[in-house]
């Protein structure tokens, strides 16, 4: 029964940390446990099971090169939509996808660039009661479908979805979604 437990506790965390607002980041090394209604974002994912680690992993196909869309085209590079790091943003992506496919509102939140929709949105809390209206069925299933290999992008960021449904920007740290378009 300990061993379960034991094995057990890790996963609990990274449950405990994906359904909570507001992070705190930890370090593993720190001896002093954070507050109960404090969420933990640990910057040391090691300690996770495999299975958890792999939900957020990249296939092979999503790592597949994208210098040449499928239809033949070159797409702009990703220098130039401001993007130093494609596999960042995938792994950025893949998580998202997570987020949005659990209705974690308080995450996605939180890579949200405020003030939003042309200032109608300030900030976080006032993107989580609008959140049904910007993640619809239809956004949910273009961020789903995204084939990682074929990310449109240009001076404005990274476009996810066909039809520009959501709109991704790199800043100094992180990646920011700049716009969603139902």
């Amino acid at each position: 029964m300990l061993k379960k437990i034991f094995l057990l506790t890790p996963f609990a965390l990274f449950l405990f940390a994906c359904n909570n607002s507001g992070h705190k980041e930890v370090n593993l090394g720190d001896s002093t446990p954070p507050k109960i209604d404090t969420p933990i974002v640990y910057k040391d994912t090691t300690h996770l099971q495999p299975a958890i680690m792999d939900s957020l992993a990249l296939t092979p196909e999503q790592l597949k090169d994208d210098s040449t869309f499928a239809d033949g085209s070159v797409p702009t590079p990703w220098e130039m939509a401001g993007i130093d790091d494609p596999v960042a943003l995938k792994k950025f992506l893949k998580k998202l996808q997570i987020w949005v496919k659990n209705d974690q509102r308080d995450s996605v939140a939180s890579v949200m660039s405020y003030p939003f929709d042309k200032g109608k949105i300030k900030n976080a809390e006032a993107f989580k009661s609008k959140y049904d209206k910007y993640f619809t069925a239809k956004v949910k299933d273009a961020l789903q479908q995204q084939n990682f290999s074929q990310i449109f992008r240009n001076y404005h960021g990274a476009m996810i979805g066909s039809e520009g449904n959501i709109w991704i920007y790199k800043t100094e740290k992180s990646f920011k979604i700049s716009a969603i378009n139902n």
